[in-house]
């Protein structure tokens, strides 16, 4: 007997519409954004038995559609530097897993230097918030009827900052020195 469910296809449709502005302030590129993704899964869920899991007994659903906005701001305050900004939000009324977010709040920056001798300086932060709450299985059926229903409440913040040094020695040798953390709290 098979306990579970398989994955026979998983079709992915993602478009979306995107415009790029340049003001002059800080010689700036601002791009504004949406996509789509329409995602379609082909299950097979094991026989019906004892020890089986079911489709109102599992939290994979056969569809995910979720749409994310977003800003890309790229400046460069002087000459050398160069400011990376993203942020972006998604949300999707239709969950197929439970890792993908029902809602999404996120950021990425980025700060560079790079020297006239060559030496490049960086750091970045990124954040991102994820919740799903839209899934729900029957933790038991009686006569085919679900007696109970229990949802999942998914809440998962990811932070990393990092920063790095790359100096030339000579044309041929590089070194590099770099410094990164990382958080991930589940709840």
């Amino acid at each position: 007997n098979e306990l579970g469910v398989r994955i026979n296809r998983i079709r992915t449709l993602n478009y979306g519409l995107a415009a790029t502005f340049r003001p002059t302030t800080l010689k700036s590129t601002v791009t504004v954004g949406w996509k789509r993704e329409d995602k379609d899964r082909d299950l097979t869920f094991s026989p019906v038995t004892v020890d089986s899991i079911q489709p109102q007994r599992s939290l994979y659903k056969e569809k995910t559609l979720a749409d994310e906005l977003y800003v890309n701001w790229v400046a460069r305050p002087m000459p050398g530097m160069i400011l990376r900004v993203t942020p972006s939000y998604v949300s999707a009324d239709k969950t197929g897993l439970v890792t993908e977010p029902e809602k999404a709040l996120g950021l990425k920056t980025k700060l560079s230097y790079t020297t006239s001798s060559g030496m490049l300086a960086s750091g970045y932060y990124n954040y991102k918030n994820t919740k799903n709450a839209n899934n729900a299985f029957a933790s038991s059926l009686v006569g085919g009827a679900a007696t109970t229903s229990i949802t999942q409440d998914n809440n998962k913040t990811q932070q990393a900052a990092g920063v790095s040094l790359n100096m030339p020695v000579s044309e041929w040798i590089n070194t590099t020195a770099s410094l990164s953390w990382m958080q991930d709290d589940f709840a």
